[in-house]
């Protein structure tokens, strides 16, 4: 993760660790630079070390009689700020089953976080939603599911200064 502004608020010693997370208003990208999701998310999500359990100066587990948080806590508990643009326009990217290969892809979902027992040989579509919308996008179908759908035209269709500096140059990216 990376952040424009050097000094944020929320991130100054001396936190009370109740509500200590920062997240971004995001823009999804699903397997692909080229499958711009109009879902809009909330993670990155950034919190201060001090308040994560066995790395902040408390490391007990509590700080203030807040507990600290682990790294479940971090992606699933509640307790922050979302920063969103005065526009509506999104703050942050997620940049969301980027994989190398299908097996990878496949081992994420047999193993890690929201486990699939079929993952290794079902249609990846039937997995769920984004691998349904991921799947749909790379194979230029047309979405079926309303709280995903694709830009209009892709990645086409966002201004170039509110991409990744690094994807700002599409064909570029795409011939790497």
């Amino acid at each position: 993760m990376t952040l424009v502004i050097s000094d944020v608020p929320q991130f100054r010693p001396g936190q009370d660790c109740k509500k200590p997370k920062v997240l971004g208003s995001t823009l999804n990208f699903q397997g692909s630079l080229l499958c711009p999701s109009t879902s809009r998310g909330f993670h990155p999500d950034i919190i201060i070390g001090e308040c994560i359990s066995r790395i902040g100066p408390a490391r007990k587990g509590e700080k203030n009689g807040v507990k600290l948080w682990n790294g479940h806590d971090f992606k699933m508990r509640d307790g922050g700020q979302m920063i969103e643009a005065v526009d509506g326009s999104h703050t942050a990217f997620h940049f969301h089953n980027f994989f190398s290969t299908i097996e990878q892809l496949r081992f994420k979902y047999k193993t890690y976080g929201h486990i699939h027992h079929t993952a290794k040989f079902a249609p990846l579509d039937v997995l769920n939603h984004e691998l349904h919308f991921m799947v749909n996008c790379a194979m230029n179908r047309s979405q079926n599911i309303k709280s995903v759908q694709p830009f209009e035209r892709g990645i086409a269709s966002i201004d170039k200064a509110n991409l990744p500096i690094a994807f700002q140059e599409v064909e570029s990216y795409a011939q790497l």
